[in-house]
């Protein structure tokens, strides 16, 4: 090896939203911090909102018109992300701020949401040392 730097230079990320979407995403944003702080949501559950919900905006932009109303194209983004293999955790993030955007900030009533979503293993046996068995903190519930 001749000891020089190699530099890695990324290709910008082309924006696929014109002037008008952007705009439109801007303005939904803001709404949804102003409504966030109205029901006085922690600082990072709004920065997690915003984040997915601005994502899920920029998707709406590309892909989300092939469906016909919110609720598919919720449940398709979902799926989506469930088989990108995000952690169930992240998945309810994702579920819960897309939720939020749709019934606080557009007044819209979503039921029924049929999207594939990540399960936690329930069937997990804790066991101590000896053998003893441990329940399961959610067999409790």
């Amino acid at each position: 090896s001749s000891g020089a730097l190699t530099l890695i230079v990324r290709p910008k990320k082309i924006e696929t939203m014109n002037s008008k979407q952007q705009k439109q995403k801007a303005e939904a944003l803001a709404k949804c911090r102003q409504v966030m702080r109205l029901q006085h949501k922690a600082w990072t559950t709004e920065e997690s909102y915003i984040s997915v919900i601005g994502s899920y905006i920029s998707w709406l932009c590309e892909w989300g018109q092939q469906w016909p109303d919110s609720r598919s194209r919720m449940e398709v983004y979902l799926t989506i992300q469930a088989e990108r293999g995000i952690a169930a955790s992240t998945q309810n993030v994702i579920f819960n701020a897309l939720l939020f955007f749709y019934q606080k900030v557009r007044g819209e009533k979503l039921a029924d949401i049929q999207a594939l979503r990540a399960h936690l293993d329930t069937t997990m046996v804790y066991a101590h040392g000896d053998g003893e068995r441990v329940r399961s903190p959610l067999e409790v519930l």
